[in-house]
């Protein structure tokens, strides 16, 4: 609460998400407080207390979005799929966590993977704004250089050493449950982050579904009337991608809108 309130107070947002492969803090603040962010970002980062109390309201916060993504069908659906395209890499479970491990996890056990990985050498620091070169090499240098690894055991891993089986037949799973609409999620193995191809599987995924002018939206929801609501969009982490079409239809029309998804 202090350290929202500290960057709130001028008129600044300050927050934090976690991806696949990376865990980001970010904050939005005039250029004025620039350094007075920096700062906060470091502290918060760098020195943390992982108050008892604290970390046990946290992790009801986080059991209570497991929950809730229990209860969201397309969420479900997303992480069924990721579980059945991919067999070796960590990418097959979800980001968040299970009940059972955020349940029993220790403090201890956050605190040595903090004093791991939360050091300058695993450090990215993206800065965008009207804000000088030099001044901001200064600043990132004198907050985000000077922690030391806390833990002399710690190899930090350069990349991820699973390989993911070449896949060379269909997967596919149907699951029955009591909702008002039937979902279905596509999944086709691609590159990762970088690849010469991204930029086109970008264009590709805008083209086919997102916006009212995209072509799945046009032809199999608005002509055929196949679906009720679809998407498309290319994922591209660091290891291996997937390109993603998704649909919400009525159950009686899977097979004809499963069709017509691949026709398109």
């Amino acid at each position: 609460g202090e350290v929202a309130s500290r960057i709130e107070s001028k008129g600044g947002e300050i927050n934090a998400f976690t991806t696949s492969d990376f865990t980001v803090y970010y904050v939005t603040i005039s250029s004025r407080f620039f350094e007075q962010a920096l700062e906060i970002l470091a502290d918060a980062i760098f020195h943390p207390l992982f108050d008892e109390e604290e970390l046990e309201r946290e992790r009801e916060v986080v059991l209570e979005e497991i929950r809730r993504q229990e209860d969201n069908p397309r969420v479900k659906l997303y992480q069924d799929l990721l579980a059945l395209a991919y067999e070796n890499y960590p990418y097959r479970r979800p980001v968040i966590g299970y009940k059972e491990t955020v349940g029993r996890m220790e403090r201890e056990e956050i605190l040595s993977f903090w004093k791991c990985y939360y050091n300058p050498s695993n450090l990215i620091v993206s800065i965008a704004g009207d804000i000088s070169l030099p001044q901001a090499e200064k600043l990132v240098k004198a907050y985000f250089g000077k922690a030391k690894n806390s833990r002399s055991d710690c190899a930090l891993p350069e990349t991820r050493n699973q390989v993911e089986p070449e896949q060379t037949e269909l997967k596919s799973r149907l699951k029955f449950l009591k909702l008002r609409e039937g979902y279905i999620y596509l999944g086709f193995k691609i590159p990762g982050f970088g690849h010469p191809d991204m930029p086109a599987l970008d264009i590709l995924g805008t083209i086919l579904g997102q916006g009212e002018s995209s072509r799945l939206v046009e032809r199999v929801r608005n002509e055929q009337k196949l679906v009720n609501g679809v998407w498309s969009y290319a994922s591209t982490p660091k290891g291996p991608g997937m390109f993603m079409i998704g649909a919400r239809l009525e159950p009686k029309n899977l097979i004809k809108a499963g069709e017509a998804l691949i026709a398109e």
